[in-house]
């Protein structure tokens, strides 16, 4: 299945929301920080094969470091 690049971000940050939600860390972020367009790095890997998809899970601490 492939991925629209541009719906990416935006999915993204509402997956990002949703799970920092659920620590202590969501009151300390300003709510315009949700409402800014974020921005997703994307390249292609492999053979371009779209069956072949890997899955990384990473901490909320992790995950921002990544954007950062």
């Amino acid at each position: 299945m492939p991925v629209i690049v541009e719906a990416l971000a935006p999915i993204l940050r509402a997956k990002f929301r949703d799970a920092i939600k659920k620590t202590d860390l969501f009151n300390v972020v300003a709510a315009k920080v949700w409402q800014k367009d974020g921005v997703v790095h994307c390249k292609l890997v492999g053979n371009g094969n779209t069956d072949q998809w890997q899955t990384v899970s990473l901490s909320a601490f992790d995950f921002i470091h990544f954007l950062l």
